[in-house]
């Protein structure tokens, strides 16, 4: 998975954030009682969480003692129903995390601190992170403004899609491309999807079109990955980075 990390919006401007109530009494450490507490937050998959069409939580559980965190709630438990909630439960050490979980915890620069909570579009894409001691924040303003910002970022990569197709009017070929891996940075919404298809047919017409000179060779080599055209460019360069023969 790839890690899509440069829309981060700084929550300082959202309703300063409340204690979750615990899971009964003094409970040690915010898991005692939870067996009595009539509040529990519906978990899901991560397959199952991309196809609600709605913003992700995703909470990475870094002590067992957290557990009471997210689970003890009406609000918590009643915007589970509304929403995917996604939980990378604690493990002592990476290698007792499923392929899945580690996955996520690599793709969104999880580490060891106090639990964290990340906000994404429907798309897997983040748009905010809580972390630092874990106390709740106001979650339903949470995913307003997760809602918000998704639909703010899917109007950019439509904008930055509309100006790479521009680009590709005027015949130059590494801009275009570029301007598509743009797009491509993040996944899932239909400007990506729509900038993928374009890469692709951009690099069906230029495999007719090589550059003749090295460096622009290998700069479309980075520019055109993961396509048709990956293959044709790495021969291109092959055969230049041949020493001439001596005389």
């Amino acid at each position: 998975m790839k890690r899509l990390l440069p829309v981060l919006f700084v929550l300082a401007a959202l309703p300063a954030p409340f204690s979750f109530a615990t899971c009964g009494g003094g409970g040690g450490g915010g898991g005692g009682g939870a067996g009595s507490n009539p509040y529990h937050v519906q978990w899901t998959s991560w397959e199952e969480a991309l196809r609600k069409d709605a913003p992700i939580l995703l909470y990475c559980q870094t002590k067992p003692s957290e557990q009471g965190t997210l689970c003890c709630t009406k609000a918590a438990q009643e915007l589970s129903k509304q929403y995917a909630f996604v939980k990378i439960p604690f493990a002592k050490t990476e290698k007792d995390l499923p392929p899945a979980d580690l996955e996520l915890l690599k793709a969104y620069a999880f580490d060891k601190k106090p639990a964290v909570l990340v906000m994404t579009d429907p798309w897997g894409n983040e748009l905010a992170r809580v972390d630092g001691a874990l106390t709740e924040p106001k979650l339903g303003a949470l995913f307003e403004q997760a809602k918000k910002d998704a639909k703010a970022l899917e109007d950019r990569l439509a904008r930055l899609y509309e100006k790479a197709k521009a680009t590709e009017s005027k015949g130059d070929v590494l801009k275009t491309a570029l301007a598509y891996r743009e797009v491509l940075k993040f996944k899932g919404c239909p400007a990506v999807i729509q900038a993928a298809e374009a890469l692709k047919a951009l690099a069906e017409k230029a495999k007719d079109a090589l550059p003749k000179d090295l460096k622009t060779l290998r700069d479309w080599r980075k520019a055109f990955q993961d396509t048709d055209l990956a293959g044709p460019l790495d021969d291109a360069i092959q055969k230049l980075s041949k020493p001439s023969p001596a005389p």
